[in-house]
């Protein structure tokens, strides 16, 4: 069974659903994830003007959080059912199935009409090049030895090489046209199956709700989760950013599939939201009476800060000192000479 979006955020209630989503899966799996598209408002996108196979496609880009661009990856998918529910199928890369992290990823509908796609399996790139001022084109050969142009605007950006070989609906160049476009976070977690090793990726999302007693049988007020997937995985990321961002500098950036120390990476999370949660407490307050009862349920703006206090300065502690010594180290080495010898 595929894997579907996660339903839409609710608050005391009331559904948010502009809010971004999470979806989460145990590392190794790799079943598909069935999302469901969504306008600005948070209405299903119709998609029944686009089952033109030949124009249209469904598909995902999935990068790590914090790293840069380079590490995206693109996988093309197919419409889901109902059309006017908005839903696609997308695969989830063998690359971050098997990597415990936080990730991006862009379910899109694209328009090839641009920003054509390759047609069929096997075709391997034989030229990639400005062919006039206002046309770049990618020459590939079939295993029938039939020569295919793909010509595309000036400017752009060619996603395969010379020489590659690509398959059928593969992505040729960086530039798209988008149908629409929806941006989640795919939360990859710690499981004993996978390839992955035991101390990599942050704190599963189980894991931070038993650390702060986050259900909502236990939230007498909320009645629901206080924090969803989406808030956890951004925490998750931001502290590996404040990390990689705090003086002094080293020679490299962690991410969240290889950010290795998870004990204080769960105390950083619970600082990033408390802080979440103080401010919405501080924009919601709205003391009032009824019945001769003082009522401030939406008011802890206070008892909030000052746990995000304390857990801030518990992590900042630890970061600090522990930049202080991954610097040092990196000042120590050796330098080779031409002249010794290693018997």
């Amino acid at each position: 069974m595929p894997t579907k979006s996660p339903v839409t955020t609710r608050l005391y209630e009331v559904p948010v659903p502009a809010k971004r989503r999470s979806v989460a899966l145990p590392a190794g799996d790799r079943s598909s994830l069935s999302l469901q598209l969504l306008d600005p408002n948070g209405d299903p996108v119709d998609l029944t003007a686009y089952t033109d196979t030949a124009r249209y496609t469904p598909c995902g880009a999935y990068g790590e959080a914090v790293s840069d661009i380079s590490t995206t990856r693109f996988e093309t998918g197919s419409l889901g059912s109902p059309l006017d529910e908005g839903w696609v199928d997308l695969p989830v890369p063998a690359k971050f199935a098997i990597r415990p992290g936080v990730y991006l990823l862009q379910a899109v509908i694209t328009d090839d009409l641009l920003y054509p796609r390759a047609s069929s399996d096997g075709e391997v790139v034989t030229a990639s090049a400005r062919l006039n001022p206002t046309t770049y084109r990618i020459s590939t050969l079939t295993t029938l030895s039939v020569a295919i142009d793909y010509d595309f605007p000036v400017d752009v950006t060619p996603a395969v090489g010379v020489g590659e070989t690509v398959v059928a609906k593969q992505q040729l160049v960086r530039d798209v046209s988008l149908v629409c476009s929806n941006i989640l976070y795919l939360v990859v977690e710690r499981a004993l199956f996978g390839a992955a090793s035991p101390r990599q990726g942050p704190p599963t999302i189980a894991e931070v709700r038993l650390a702060l007693r986050d259900y909502p049988e236990t939230n007498l007020l909320l009645d629901e989760y206080e924090f969803d997937e989406a808030e956890i995985a951004l925490a998750a990321s931001r502290i590996v950013d404040y990390f990689n961002e705090l003086a002094p500098p080293l020679g490299r950036y962690f991410t969240t599939d290889d950010f290795p120390w998870r004990f204080h990476w769960l105390e950083g999370i619970a600082w990033q939201l408390f802080m979440t949660a103080a401010h919405w407490h501080r924009r919601g307050e709205l003391p009032y009476s009824a019945g001769g009862v003082q009522i401030n349920d939406i008011g802890k703006e206070k008892q909030y800060l000052q746990a995000a206090m304390q857990q801030m300065q518990l992590f900042k502690e630890w970061a600090s000192k522990k930049k202080v010594q991954l610097n040092m180290e990196d000042g120590f080495g050796g330098v080779g000479s031409e002249y010794g010898w290693y018997w």
